[in-house]
């Protein structure tokens, strides 16, 4: 996840994780665990996401929110397709770090491609970067 700013809360009384905001150019990320250089993509101006027991629980993308998911049959794991879509409002239900559901707000548009008939480019959101050797895996490495 990337943004201009980003802001996390805890909960004072507990110390656990309670809120995440990323403010202005919100950008989600996953590496298709089943396509070898597929992203999932997300991106909106604004993100806020709520923890559970420290976890990150749901995530609300707002405003001129993009999509670009890859669609995988569950019992033989072959790629449907490619969902592209725009909407005001994507929220998105998080289980074992990945996405579990995907909810569209206010007057959804959006199309499956099958992969041979989009184009490199198409499969890649206006702003996305992969930042993995970025990525914060612990607490002390914010310190480093």
């Amino acid at each position: 996840m990337t943004g201009d700013e980003i802001h996390i809360s805890r909960n004072i009384k507990t110390n656990d994780l309670d809120s995440l905001k990323i403010l202005n150019n919100a950008f989600v990320a996953e590496k298709d665990t089943l396509g070898i250089e597929n992203f999932n993509q997300m991106k909106g101006i604004n993100l806020f996401g709520k923890f559970y027991k420290n976890e990150l629980k749901s995530i609300r993308l707002v405003q001129n929110t993009e999509m670009i998911y890859h669609l995988y049959n569950e019992k033989t794991k072959e790629l449907i397709g490619i969902d592209k879509a725009i909407c005001s409002e994507i929220l998105m239900s998080i289980e074992n770090n990945n996405i579990k559901d995907i909810t569209f707000f206010t007057n959804p548009e959006g199309k499956v491609f099958p992969e041979d008939e989009i184009e490199l480019n198409e499969k890649i959101l206006n702003g996305f970067n992969w930042r993995i050797n970025e990525k914060i895996n612990k607490i002390k490495d914010l310190f480093d």
